[in-house]
């Protein structure tokens, strides 16, 4: 007997991974994945029964897609219980628990008629438990992978507590899908195409840090620097009294460093929007981040505070008008300037969604996983998580394009800018220094020693 469902189109931020992931089968270039570490033994039952609410009571679990006449579409189905897995790595190396979370991060999803998620149980040792998720971006975006730890874990301590769990579920997707629509046919959306297409009127050159990207596919990798403590307490304390965010501090020094290296006045870094502009919105587990080509004018004769005001000014512009699709931009630049395939190659992500955590219970981290795919030659994830005060710098780069190296001197660049910015906050963009001594002094002094001797009675 065939099934009677109702078939509906992929939002805006559904289509780009989609895209995505047909142009790179067999990958997990769109797997986002984490681990929430609880400092406890967690109970299998109860844990299995978390996940399952969780699964029941928000709608983005129970969608699956398949191409219909070539497009793609989703539907809804009556997920089956799902069957937690338990993995036991007590007396086992840390080194082999991060070498399976790494290979499961990696597995992709069977993207037809498939669920797109997968959860597991790791036990680490007799104090710690590991909640593993890897979950598709089609469904799901990184503000939704903080609710999702932060939902099944409140469901566990219900369901430990012997307290009945609250009836009914988070706000649909449906709804998204369905707010999308009525925006694409409003006014406000027309307003937006109006307000990006006037933005990128006259094409700036692409960012990048290298002169000719060679094909070399997505393979990338990750690499990590946690900031001394005193910088992000300088960072927090600046952005207090100087009313900045901490991604406008980031944001500049990072544009500040590519002006330096590539000389570029106009820099264009993709920075990712929430996309989510109500609280039902902010409620509903699912995808709707998209990321917008974010580019502020540089001066070298304005002092580092106006500048990073500016950027927050300019960020807050943006945001109004961030739920124009970045596909359809592309669509306009491409009529205004034939050949163009995209508005930025490096992106800047600041990342501040925290799990919930309360003194009574036992203590949480969350630890994020990269999927060693990417598009961009280089992106930077700012980490403010934890509410342990540190900030986290994940550079996430094509390893056919950057050696580690190199890596280490970008960071190093950005972070002796910022601490030179932050000492000398009012001093002019130009006079801001990057380099370490053994830098200077190899620039200023051993390649400017140019002397040598010549024969004095030699005419030219």
């Amino acid at each position: 007997m065939a099934v009677s469902r109702q078939y509906y189109p992929l939002t805006w931020p559904q289509k780009s991974i989609w895209v995505l992931e047909k142009l790179n089968p067999g990958t997990g270039i769109a797997n986002i994945a984490a681990t929430l570490k609880i400092d406890e033994q967690l109970d299998y039952q109860l844990m299995s029964r978390a996940v399952n609410l969780l699964i029941r009571n928000n709608s983005a679990f129970h969608l699956r897609f398949r191409e219909m006449d070539g497009e793609p579409v989703q539907y809804l189905v009556e997920p089956p219980a799902y069957r937690l897995d338990f993995l036991d790595f007590s007396g086992e190396s840390t080194e082999r628990l991060y070498a399976w979370d790494t290979a499961e991060t990696q597995v992709p999803f069977v993207l037809q008629d498939s669920e797109l998620f997968y959860f597991a149980l790791v036990k680490i040792d007799e104090q710690h438990s590991g909640f593993f998720a890897r979950i598709h971006h089609l469904i799901s975006d990184a503000w939704s992978f903080v609710q999702i730890g932060n939902e099944t874990m409140a469901y566990y301590r219900m369901l430990q507590r012997g307290e009945p769990v609250p009836e009914g579920g988070n706000p649909s997707y449906l709804e998204f899908m369905e707010s999308e629509q009525e925006y694409l046919n409003s006014s406000r959306f027309e307003r937006d195409r109006e307000f990006w297409t006037a933005r990128f009127h006259d094409l700036p050159e692409l960012t990048t840090l290298k002169e000719q990207v060679p094909a070399t596919g997505y393979g990338a990798r990750r690499k990590t620097f946690v900031l001394p403590d005193r910088l992000s307490a300088k960072i927090r304390e600046h952005c207090s009294e100087n009313r900045n965010s901490i991604f406008s501090l980031f944001y500049a020094a990072l544009s500040i460093y590519l002006n330096r290296v590539r000389n570029r006045e106009q820099v264009t870094i993709g920075v990712p929007v929430l996309n989510r502009t109500n609280a039902r919105e902010k409620k509903t587990i699912g995808m709707f981040i998209s990321t917008v080509p974010f580019s502020v004018p540089i001066r070298g004769d304005m002092d580092f505070i106006s500048f990073s005001r500016l950027v927050d000014r300019e960020w807050f512009d943006v945001l109004k008008h961030q739920k124009y699709p970045y596909d359809c931009l592309m669509k306009e630049i491409r009529q205004m300037h034939p050949g163009t395939d995209r508005l930025y190659d490096i992106a800047l992500s600041y990342q501040n969604g925290k799990m919930h955590k309360n003194e009574a219970e036992p203590g949480q981290e969350g630890r994020w996983h990269f999927n060693a795919s990417q598009v961009e030659s280089l992106y930077l994830h700012i980490n403010d998580r934890e509410d342990d005060g540190k900030i986290v710098l994940n550079y996430d780069y094509l390893d056919g394009l950057f050696y580690t190296r190199e890596i280490e001197f970008v960071h190093d660049h950005v972070v002796r800018l910022l601490w030179h910015a932050l000492d000398n906050p009012s001093r002019s963009l130009s006079e801001l220094h990057m380099l370490s001594e053994v830098e200077m002094d190899r620039v200023v002094r051993e390649f400017n020693r140019t002397e040598a001797d010549w024969p004095r009675e030699a005419t030219v």
